[in-house]
């Protein structure tokens, strides 16, 4: 966390980004990663912070199964794939659905 804080600090110093207090809050709440990282993503972000509802969810996964951020954000989508009946890689579930491969040769 104190590194975090340090290359926040830096960042923010050198006036390299500039966080909303909606995203100052995420970040704040453990909601970035490298793999997820507002800091480096939030110059031109008009939006108010992370959704909402979405990240109250991601973070009580994260609390509730003592998860990282990452973890907790893939667990989170892959629920929502399979309440809409999309398994893990992407492809739908529904045995009507038909797929095709692709026409191209490699």
């Amino acid at each position: 966390m104190k590194e975090l804080y340090t290359k926040l600090k830096l960042r923010i110093n050198n006036g390299s980004i500039r966080l909303n207090d909606a995203f100052v809050d995420d970040l704040e709440n453990g909601l970035s990663s490298a793999n997820f990282d507002i800091i480096s993503h939030n110059s031109s972000d008009n939006r108010r912070g992370l959704d909402e509802v979405n990240k109250l969810e991601i973070k009580r996964l994260m609390e509730e199964k003592n998860i990282s951020f990452d973890e907790a954000r893939l667990l989170y989508m892959n629920n929502r794939m399979s309440e809409n009946s999309i398994s893990d890689n992407g492809i739908p579930i529904d045995p009507k659905v038909v797929t095709f491969k692709s026409a191209l040769k490699n």
